[in-house]
């Protein structure tokens, strides 16, 4: 049962983490741009609101000892990894975190730059 919550509640923070994050940058950015501090105190707060979520998430999966993203999926899907599966799934774990580190640092980027040059084309 107790794991049976803390699927849905994964589930719940993992969407609340993206809503706040992706907001902090689609909406924080413009409202920087056209209310100078004001903008970036709320672009602040959008994106704490988005990180509080993603460190919910990182003690549900520490709690039940998640690391890579086949055991997060077999978690949510309530099935479990055997301990074959699981050494095999860790190998490359450093690989993984490096890529999805690498990965929305661009993604996120890339999404600023577009926000960024769309707000000036709208302000000019």
């Amino acid at each position: 049962m107790r794991k049976e919550i803390d699927i849905h509640t994964t589930g719940v923070w993992t969407g609340v983490m993206l809503i706040f994050l992706i907001l902090g940058v689609v909406v924080g950015i413009p409202l920087t741009y056209t209310l100078s501090w004001w903008g970036l105190g709320i672009t602040i707060v959008l994106l704490a609101i988005g990180m509080g979520a993603s460190i919910k998430v990182e003690l549900i999966k520490k709690r039940h000892n998640i690391k890579t993203f086949k055991e997060i999926v077999a978690f949510t899907e309530n099935k479990s990894l055997n301990p074959e599966e699981r050494l095999k799934s860790q190998k490359g774990y450093w690989k993984e975190q490096l890529l999805m580190i690498v990965g929305s640092t661009i993604i996120t980027l890339v999404l600023a730059l577009v926000v960024l040059i769309v707000t000036k084309l709208i302000t000019n």
